[in-house]
């Protein structure tokens, strides 16, 4: 099953390609693969909640590579944590 949807991805990034060359207003491309990057979001704060691997559940084909968005995952959560650790010490706005 794994080998199967890992070639179901990769003609589907394939297709992609394609279709961005073929149409100049990578805008219009960008509308059809946010759907992936929202599911790749959601999968990234459940696995940062959750503290269990999401890995098998990230697809690819984005506007955002997958490895990309999850160090953005990463660094803003460590970032949200620090805020509220700030905001219980009372030392937030104090730098």
């Amino acid at each position: 099953v794994h080998q199967f949807e890992e070639m179901i991805e990769s003609h589907l990034e394939e297709t992609y390609t394609a279709v961005a060359k073929l149409i100049p207003d990578e805008a219009l491309i960008d509308i059809f693969l946010y759907k992936n990057d929202y599911h790749n979001i959601k999968v990234l704060i459940k696995e940062e909640i959750s503290k269990i691997s999401g890995k098998k559940l990230l697809v690819r084909g984005g506007t955002i590579p997958v490895e990309e968005l999850a160090d953005l995952a990463v660094k803003r959560f460590v970032e949200d944590v620090e805020l509220v650790r700030n905001l219980r010490t009372g030392k937030a706005g104090r730098e």
